[in-house]
């Protein structure tokens, strides 16, 4: 396990793409400076942030819902086209 922020976030590294766990740690750095410098991030860094964990939320487990679902549509397909073929 992780003993700290920056090595669960390198831990992420085979789940992620490796370009995005490094740049993850702009997160880390936010909060640094919020905590320890008093320095509040701005709303464009805030906005952007939500968008992150959105994509994230979405590349972990919409997406593999999504291209579940294609693949048992295709099979729908294949079965439908099978069954009109012996009903003739």
């Amino acid at each position: 396990k992780g003993k700290n922020l920056k090595d669960k976030i390198d831990k992420l590294n085979g789940i992620l793409p490796e370009s995005i766990v490094k740049h993850l740690h702009e997160f880390r750095f936010m909060g640094n400076d919020a905590v320890h410098q008093l320095e509040a991030p701005n709303k464009f860094t805030l906005q952007r942030c939500i968008h992150v964990v959105e994509d994230l939320l979405n590349y972990l487990y919409q997406l593999e819902y999504n291209t579940r679902l294609m693949a048992s549509n295709r099979q729908k397909v294949k079965d439908n086209a099978q069954a009109k073929k012996e009903e003739k």
